[in-house]
């Protein structure tokens, strides 16, 4: 009977709670009513809990009186709590900061509450602010102490990228580029050709605490590329277009041919002889605008596909992407095809394995914007001799051939027409990964990867080109070929004990790096084969080259944190390296960090509007080993040159000459970083960003140091010096209005960098063009003084001058004008840099304002020369009107016909290069989403941007961000897009 009565009990017991239970179910929207998925609800008091489908939509069972917690990394977490309610719909607002988000730190991850050093992390939602251009000039503006230029405008361009300063001297020494790690395997390749639709977060680490952990390759920064990643449950697909045009930004103002013919006969005194075809243009009234020629308005496209999906144990992701971007420069552009594929499986309860797989496939015809043959000059240049040439030359000679009376530079038109350059590259990835739990906390993960590039590069010069090299074929074919291959295993340890919280992890990597080249350059080759068959020319010159190196490391980390207030990261890498001499292929490289949470004391828990306040302090040594290979070992040349050839028996024979010296002391660079940092957050996260200040060390830095002629040798590359990088870096984020039907967003970041020489080679104050105490950058040469003017006269004489002529400023006041007179008078890299953006969103709109400044520099103008005199080249209208008379004497304009041209050697060619420029504006509207529903789309956006929109500068040259003597100009995108989610 008590059995009964006991089973009875249990089952009423049993009821009451199933009674008490009650089923919610809703929808989980953000501010626009677009689904949320993947937003974790759970049941606070109890830890049960489950995720929203990819519509948003989540169901749970839960007592009467509990709390629903509501989370998703980037937005504010929500606390709701359960009376009667049976359906809970929620609205979810973006954070401007979140302690709990997740980011990669280097063989792992961590969350930022616990970081100890200076990580900047960048998620896909902040990337869209470049339609145009590659992940590298997405990230242009969002990263403090990230300073991102263009070599060239030119369609698949390359950006360069210096990390808190430049570190080393590069030209022949140690590279200044940053390491790429994409998905844990170094890449080569660098952000230039990965899809941004593909990126999950870009990572950067800028402190030697964070990048200490790889050692010999993290003095110039690191940058991690974590790569998309499915998601459980069904297929969900996202289609993304974006269509735009192209236009020239800044087309340089230059003469007519009528205006050329007044300047030139007034300079001249009529007696300057033209030639029959630019009479026939004068009577024609004719002009010749060689810009408008040979530039079009480019069309930009771009497509991409992202599918994800998955089971409880499998998941996965695949993205193509298509570009296809037409140059503002005819006969030029560039097209790229990617695949990526990426998946993840659990295949038991402690053994999970991740693949990835990713092809891309590029084409760039870059036609003559370099330079003909490789000559980059201003004046051998495409757009350089379209500015150049003479507005009263015709395009065509009467007999229909290209005219070529333009000095040595070729015909615009003919060189567009002429000139074929194509560089193609395939670039493969592949990595494979475990990861075992084989105690518990205890993870061991072995991570193989590869990456294969092959650049194949076609030049093809036709002897219908006109300048230089008229009437000869010129056929330049060139292969290479990068392999590289890495495998790194790892142990991670993770203790969580009370108030005690540590991560340990320690592992071996090994990887092994092989290039190779071949090219060739032959005369006369065919019109029809161009490149396809050199073996129907002359043979001019052939080389081959191959390199190998290897890296052999053991690593190790450990973070740790007393009750979530003080936080401790140590780090040690050791590394040994096939490029340096034996007795210095070991380094060593320890770092460590220190951070206090200020805000989780006690005596802070009532300050209500204080959410975040962090400081950290780090400081390590980290190095540089981006040297070529077999630097530190003697070299021997066997090419045929008067150094080696030598007469035996009256016959000609080819010897062999010892080319490079050895350097057994050749060694790594170092650097010494030392950081301070704090975070900050307030009024629920309203307010929040990060200060940071920084000093860097660079020493034993690499450089090829000139030889005494009699030594047989030109250079040797050996540690000649050091170099101090110091700086302030600001972050400030804030939600000015955040309202049920209207929010607003700002973001503001500068960067401050002040570099300097501190010591070079043997304790000698110069080496080459770097002086101790200057920025690497400097400018050392002549100041322009303006223009003799008429009272000047008889001093203008001393200098073989006359009134309306450049004066250059004597500076040791010695009557000679010579290199003596140099000086220091700026430098090339901006001193301070940043961005300032501002998001609104209401209704379904969305507009968002973005623009980048930089400042404190100088930018070489090529172009400075138009405002001159020239009888074989065009001028300025400014000149034109403003020239130097005795009766209106001017400051700025020499006179006519005058040949003082030491202009070039002077800072007169350099101008201000400060900037603030509207980067990207774009008005976005998302589709109610009944109206998607309807297309069998759960999310449809459309937009409308304009990238470099305005730019506020001083600067005439082409663009503000390239400082390249002969660029590709920078152009103006108005952009049409498209983004549907289904």
């Amino acid at each position: 009977m008590k059995r009964k009565m006991s089973l009875l009990g249990l089952i009423c017991l049993f009821t009451s709670i199933l009674m008490a239970q009650t089923k919610i179910s809703g929808t989980v929207t953000d501010v626009d009513k677009n689904p949320l998925p993947g937003v974790s609800v759970v049941c606070k008091s109890t830890s049960q809990g489950t995720v929203t489908n990819l519509d948003g939509k989540y169901t749970i069972e839960i007592n009467k009186g509990n709390t629903l917690t509501f989370s998703l990394i980037g937005m504010q977490t929500q606390d709701i709590k359960i009376a009667s309610q049976s359906i809970i719909n929620v609205i979810m607002h973006e954070s401007t900061i979140e302690l709990d988000e997740v980011v990669a730190i280097g063989y792992g991850t961590a969350k930022k509450s616990d970081l100890t050093s200076s990580i900047i992390s960048v998620k896909p939602d902040e990337l869209k602010n470049v339609k145009v251009g590659s992940a590298a000039d997405a990230l242009q503006g969002l990263a403090t102490g990230v300073l991102i230029s263009k070599g060239s405008f030119k369609p698949g361009g390359s950006s360069n990228i210096i990390i808190r300063g430049n570190g080393s001297f590069g030209n022949g020494g140690a590279s200044t580029t940053p390491l790429y790690i994409i998905d844990g395997v170094m890449s080569n390749a660098g952000l230039d050709v990965i899809a941004p639709s593909d990126i999950e977060s870009i990572e950067v680490l800028k402190d030697a605490a964070s990048t200490a952990i790889y050692g010999s390759r993290a003095s110039n920064g690191i940058i991690l590329v974590t790569t998309k990643k499915g998601k459980t449950g069904k297929a969900s697909i996202t289609f993304n277009t974006n269509i735009g045009i192209q236009n020239l930004i800044n087309k340089q103002k230059v003469l007519n041919a009528s205006q050329f013919k007044e300047i030139l006969d007034a300079a001249t005194d009529n007696t300057y002889l033209w030639d029959k075809g630019e009479q026939r243009m004068f009577d024609e009234g004719r002009s010749t605008d060689w810009q408008d020629l040979i530039t079009q308005s480019g069309v930009y496209q771009n497509y991409n596909l992202g599918i994800t999906g998955g089971s409880e144990k499998t998941t996965y992701y695949l993205g193509l992407d298509w570009v296809d971007q037409e140059g503002i420069i005819k006969n030029t552009g560039y097209q790229k095809g990617n695949i990526r594929f990426n998946l993840d499986s659990k295949l038991n309860n402690w053994l999970t394995m991740g693949a990835k797989f990713n092809v891309i496939r590029s084409s760039t015809n870059s036609s003559n914007t370099d330079g003909v043959a490789g000559m980059n000059s201003l004046d051998q240049g495409t757009m350089g001799s379209a500015i150049a040439s003479k507005p009263s030359a015709p395009i065509f000679n009467e007999d229909g051939t290209y005219y070529d009376n333009l000095l040595l530079r070729p015909n615009p038109v003919a060189a567009v027409t002429y000139f074929k350059n194509n560089f193609t590259q395939t670039r493969i990835n592949a990595s494979f990964n475990l990861e075992a739990e084989i105690l518990k906390n205890l993870k061991l993960r072995t991570e193989n990867g590869t990456e294969y590039i092959n650049n194949q590069s076609n030049v093809f010069q036709d002897s219908r080109m006109t300048g230089i090299y008229k009437n000869v074929n010129i056929s330049d074919r060139e292969n290479g070929e990068q392999f590289y291959l890495q495998t790194e295993n790892t142990l991670t340890y993770q203790l969580n004990k009370g108030i005690h919280r540590l991560t340990a992890v320690g592992g071996f990597s090994a990887s092994i790096f092989n290039w190779t080249m071949m090219s060739a350059q032959v005369l006369n080759a065919s019109n029809i084969t161009q490149n396809d068959n050199l073996g129907t020319g002359t043979p001019k010159s052939v080389n081959s080259d191959k390199v190998k190196s290897t890296l052999a490391s053991f690593f190790g980390r450990v973070n740790y944190s007393l009750a979530d207030k003080y936080l401790l990261t140590v780090t040690l890498r050791a590394d040994g390296s096939s490029r340096f001499a034996k007795g210095h292929k070991w380094g060593y490289f320890p770092s460590g960090g220190l951070a206090w949470r200020i805000n989780q004391e006690d005596f802070l828990k009532d300050v209500n509007f204080l959410d975040n306040l962090k400081l950290r302090t780090s400081y390590g040594i980290v190095g540089n080993q981006e040297i070529s290979s077999y630097q530190s070992m003697a070299q021997v040349d066997a090419t045929s040159s008067r150094y080696t050839d030598y007469v035996f028996g009256g016959t000609l024979a080819n010897g062999s000459r010892t080319s490079i010296l050895a350097q057994p002391d050749l060694t790594w660079e170092k650097s010494r970083q030392f950081d301070l940092g704090l975070d900050f957050a307030f009024f629920k996260n309203r307010l929040s960003g990060s200060i940071d200040g920084y000093y860097k060390y660079t020493y034993d830095l690499l450089y090829n140091v000139p030889l005494p002629l009699e030594s047989g040798y030109r250079t040797a590359l050996v540690n000649v010096g050091a170099m101090k990088n110091r700086g302030i870096e600001l972050t400030l984020n804030s939600v000015n209005i955040d309202t049920k039907d209207f929010t607003w967003q700002t973001s503001l970041n500068y960067s401050f960098n002040k570099n300097e020489i501190d010591k070079l080679y043997n304790d000698l104050e110069r080496v080459g063009n770097y002086f101790v105490g200057q920025s690497i950058n400097v400018i050392y040469t002549k100041r322009f003084g303006g223009i003799w003017q008429s009272d000047e006269a008889e001093i203008a004489k001393i200098y073989n001058a006359e009134p309306g002529d450049y004066k250059i400023i004597d500076r040791n006041r010695n009557n000679i004008i010579d290199d003596d007179d140099r000086d220091f008078v700026g430098q090339t890299t901006p001193q301070f840099f940043g961005s300032f953006s501002n998001t609104f969103k209401s209704h379904g709109f969305d507009l968002t304002i973005f623009l980048t400044y930089a400042g404190g520099h100088k930018i070489y103008n090529p172009f400075a020369y138009l405002d001159s005199y020239s009888p074989s080249a065009n001028m300025s209208p400014d000149y034109y009107h403003n020239y130097w008379t005795p009766e209106r004497p001017s400051n700025k304009y020499p006179r006519l016909g005058s040949t003082n041209s030491q202009l070039y050697k002077t800072d007169g060619m350099y101008q201000k290069g400060d900037y603030i420029r509207l980067k990207n504006l774009e008005l976005g509207y998302t589709l109610p989403r009944n109206i998607a529903n309807k297309v069998y789309a759960s999310n449809i956006r459309v937009y409308a941007s304009v990238q470099n929109l305005v730019t506020f500068t001083k600067y005439t040259g082409f663009d503000v961000e390239t400082s390249n003597a002969n660029p590709y100009p920078a152009c103006r995108v108005f952009m049409g897009g498209l983004t549907v989610n289904f």
